[in-house]
């Protein structure tokens, strides 16, 4: 009895006398006997079993060290940055600038030159004219925002794709095939009043936030594989050569091509579009602002009723409906505004 008790003791404590020691190939070749499966089989599944469990920590410790980037608020620097490299994105993916006399055609020696934020003047024509003019009127209603201290820039994209855009830092496009499609000021008003509204509320800001956080759980990631023995191939590699970049949090210090690998995520994150809800937002910011401009509110709803419903926007019926009751309802002491100036003469130029 008291041997048992001894050797019950020794278990207990982690002293137990020595058995048969029992190689990891033979454990292998037991489980397998008893399994039914091969030893390669149940050599895979092993490893299979190792690969999700450090997956699983190097996702948990890469959320952990990008979570403080979603509290990231950026400087008026990176937000100014951020919206010049979307801009130049989106210029050169949709077209070029609606412009005549610009002598200048090397993108890099143009940033230069808008960094020392001289004004830069071209010649007089129909085609400046409307550019002028589109610029003109956003300004103005810019001055009605809450951020009206903001460098605002305009621009027209030549383009036969009816659209409209804005960046961060305030910089918004319309397409010449957009600008076909109005008849008065008030209706270019409401389209220019409504991406003001994106970089008022700091929709692309929002975006950039959560590209970066995406960026850097991949970066992480993929560093954690590495340093824990992982090799994930060139892809990883590529992926865990930024990981140290997030530690800084602030885009206008980061290199060249740390900041190509956030931008490029940042460009996918918009093709999809804002939600619906921030469109409404900004809808209403539109009918704010033209209804303080003194235009005729009515004509934005029907500028969205003819251009009809739009990719990651929500119907247009729906659009006018709730900017029908804003105007009728809360909005009514400020939507009393009659102007609507005849554009014929001034987009002349853009016909053929």
């Amino acid at each position: 009895m008291r041997s048992s008790v001894f050797a019950i003791a020794l278990v207990v404590l982690g002293c137990a006398p020595a058995a048969k020691t029992v190689t990891p190939e033979e454990k292998l070749t037991s489980a397998s006997a008893g399994s039914g499966l091969s030893p390669q089989m149940m050599a895979a599944m092993a490893n299979a079993q190792k690969m999700a469990s450090m997956s699983q920590a190097a996702r948990a410790a890469a959320e952990g060290a990008c979570a403080a980037l979603l509290r990231h608020t950026p400087s008026w620097d990176e937000e100014r940055a951020i919206g010049q490299w979307l801009a130049i994105n989106a210029v050169a993916r949709q077209g070029h600038l609606f412009l005549d006399g610009a002598e200048e055609k090397d993108p890099a020696k143009l940033n230069e030159r808008l960094a020392t934020r001289k004004a830069v003047a071209l010649p007089e024509g129909g085609r400046n004219a409307v550019s002028a003019h589109v610029a003109l009127v956003g300004k103005n209603l810019a001055r009605f925002s809450s951020r009206p201290e903001v460098p605002w820039v305009f621009g027209v994209i030549e383009n036969e794709t009816p659209d409209a855009l804005s960046t961060a830092g305030g910089y918004v496009f319309v397409t010449t095939g957009l600008l076909k499609k109005m008849t008065n000021e008030a209706q270019l008003a409401g389209v220019l009043a409504h991406e003001i509204g994106h970089v008022v509320h700091k929709h692309s800001l929002t975006k950039y936030l959560d590209a970066r956080h995406k960026q850097c759980i991949a970066a992480k990631y993929a560093a954690y594989l590495i340093e824990h023995g992982t090799n994930g191939g060139p892809a990883v590699d590529e992926l865990a050569r930024f990981a140290r970049n997030f530690d800084d949090p602030d885009l206008g210090a980061a290199d060249a091509g740390f900041a190509r690998f956030i931008m490029q995520a940042l460009v996918t994150l918009q093709q999809f579009g804002t939600d619906g809800e921030s469109e409404l937002q900004t809808d209403r910011t539109a009918l704010e602002l033209v209804s303080f401009a003194g235009y005729d509110a009515t004509e934005y709803e029907k500028f969205l009723t003819t251009l009809g419903d739009r990719p990651q926007h929500p119907k247009a019926v729906d659009r006018v409906a709730k900017l029908k009751a804003l105007r009728e309802g809360e909005l009514k002491a400020f939507a009393h505004g009659t102007a609507k100036p005849d554009l014929a003469q001034v987009f002349a130029p853009l016909s053929p």
